[in-house]
């Protein structure tokens, strides 16, 4: 990716655009396909200008899919510290050693690398968990064991308490129209 690209994804990643949110119940085909659903396809599409995407696992439980610009994001955060924080850089290295960088296709699909399939034991059901920035592929099974097990840890009352009181401390997005690529410029 050329600097002028960096660029571009650093601005995109700078303005607010819907995001990625809810849950789809989604199938990988045979060739390893995973078709996108049309409200992500859409962020790809009108917001972030990329099909470019950077997928990975931290514990071969699920994949974890950035689009290029919020991955690039990160990278220039870790980047200065991961020389000085054997922590950060571990992280890296196991986001690395199990990630690859890949493309949605025209059809709205990402091939998903047989190796990271195996992996992650993504076969056929799956479930799509919009996280904002980025999104997670779950089994459906392993998705739901994972679910019942963060609802046991509190009362969802207390945990929903405790998170409210850290988003106050965080400033609230305010909502901005995405410029089209042309506007912004490096």
């Amino acid at each position: 990716m050329n600097s002028k690209n960096n660029e571009i994804n650093k601005k995109i990643m700078s303005i607010s655009y819907p995001g990625f949110r809810g849950r789809y119940d989604h199938t990988i085909d045979t060739k390893g396909r995973l078709a996108l659903p049309s409200r992500y396809r859409k962020v790809f599409e009108q917001y972030l200008h990329s099909q470019d995407v950077f997928i990975t696992t931290h514990d071969h439980k699920n994949l974890i899919v950035f689009p290029m610009g919020v991955w690039v994001a990160l990278e220039d955060e870790w980047t200065p510290l991961s020389h000085y924080d054997e922590d950060i850089e571990d992280h890296i290295f196991i986001l690395s050693y199990n990630g690859q960088e890949c493309s949605v296709d025209n059809g709205g699909r990402l091939l998903i690398p047989k190796s990271i399939r195996d992996e992650t034991n993504l076969e056929n059901d799956v479930v799509i968990i919009g996280k904002i920035n980025h999104f997670e592929v779950w089994d459906r099974t392993e998705a739901k064991q994972h679910l019942d097990k963060i609802i046991k840890k509190k009362d969802s009352r207390e945990r929903l308490a405790e998170i409210g009181a850290k988003i106050k401390k965080v400033s609230p997005r305010k909502p901005q129209v995405m410029p089209l690529e042309e506007e912004i410029s490096v």
